[in-house]
């Protein structure tokens, strides 16, 4: 990296010849701030905080040890690193110094040479402290992309996320009806555009009924309800057969030419992380296989539950009359691969 430094050095010393002598021994380093009154650098610094500072030692009114005490007591200012300037050649005060923090010290009289070295040194190691953590923050904000934000708290916490067990979890597969049709008489760019604009769009009705969303499989959108959030009306099958509802309206409105169906199913699961090299969170059981049969057999703009959890639903909908009331279809026993027959119900906003 090449000089001037993108950093600001403050410099502090009662004496104006020897703000002189620094001022002109770091010149076109960095941006420089200069003070003779201690107390004024420390408001100042409050304000503006800058990258380092230099201080004399051995000042009348406020000296060195008790600024960098006072900046120590600021949570403002107390990461910026401060370099002692001292005539003091007892080691017992330099050990003081170095023990309330201070990173460095530089001798007086001072040799020009030196004390740009020493502060170069200083400057570059706090550029390259600014840099590391702006890269751990980008990294931590893709990870509250691409996980749930509990796991990837858990994840930078703990360096790796167990597998967990959850007892009632709802899940969701909705899926667009005759898409691999669609797609063939397509291109691919069009196909994805209008993709991407669908799910989008799924995100938001699963932000506001507060489901998560897992995964997207070709066209199909996975999402689960109670899982690492409390879903809307704490109630996850009522808000997952909400959202999948949502999603199955909207989809038309987006594409006219398509159209969604989902299934949504209730019951234990069990989450975790797979992968190194690239994360992926993930839910199995039984409970997902379920919700993927049953949007299998739903029709278009409808989700298909089981009779147990329609009536579960119907019950819940009474409770509250904001809600919006639903019709419902028997399909009688159905099967459902791997699975006995099962009573489904097909569900449709009225």
């Amino acid at each position: 990296m090449q000089e001037p430094y993108p950093a600001t050095v403050f410099i502090i010393d009662d004496d104006p010849l020897t703000l002189g002598l620094i001022t002109k021994a770091l010149k076109g380093l960095c941006q420089l701030k200069v003070s003779t009154q201690p107390l004024q650098a420390l408001k100042l610094m409050e304000q503006s905080p800058p990258d380092l500072v230099l201080s004399d030692v051995n000042m009348p009114e406020f000296n060195g040890y008790e600024l960098l005490t006072a900046m120590k007591n600021s949570d403002h200012i107390a990461h910026i690193p401060i370099i002692f300037l001292t005539g003091l050649s007892n080691h017992s005060d330099e050990q003081k110094g170095l023990e309330l923090g201070a990173v460095d010290y530089v001798s007086k009289p001072i040799n020009p040479a030196i004390l740009r070295a020493r502060v170069r040194s200083q400057l570059l190691l706090q550029l390259s402290l600014r840099q590391e953590s702006q890269l751990r923050q980008q990294t931590d904000q893709l990870l509250e992309v691409i996980l749930p934000l509990s796991i990837a708290q858990e994840l930078k916490t703990s360096g790796s996320v167990a597998a967990k067990s959850h007892e009632a979890v709802a899940v969701i597969f909705c899926d667009v009806v005759g898409f691999t049709e669609y797609s063939q008489k397509h291109p691919a760019t069009k196909v994805v555009e209008r993709l991407d604009a669908l799910f989008k769009e799924y995100e938001k009705i699963a932000s506001y009924y507060q489901v998560e969303k897992i995964k997207t499989i070709g066209d199909a959108f996975m999402a689960t309800a109670g899982l690492n959030i409390k879903p809307r009306f704490d109630d996850p099958l009522l808000a997952a057969s909400l959202a999948a509802l949502e999603m199955c309206t909207v989809t038309p409105k987006i594409t006219p030419d398509w159209s969604a169906r989902a299934g949504v199913y209730i019951g234990p699961l069990v989450s975790g992380i797979v992968g190194d090299l690239r994360y992926q969170f993930d839910v199995w059981g039984n409970t997902v296989n379920v919700a993927a049969r049953l949007c299998g057999v739903s029709a278009p703009h409808t989700i298909a539950v089981t009779q147990q959890h329609a009536l579960a639903l119907q019950n819940a909908i009474k409770t509250n009359s904001d809600l919006p009331t639903l019709s419902t279809k028997s399909l009688g026993p159905t099967p459902l691969k791997g699975l006995q027959d099962i009573e489904i119900i097909e569900i449709s906003k009225l």
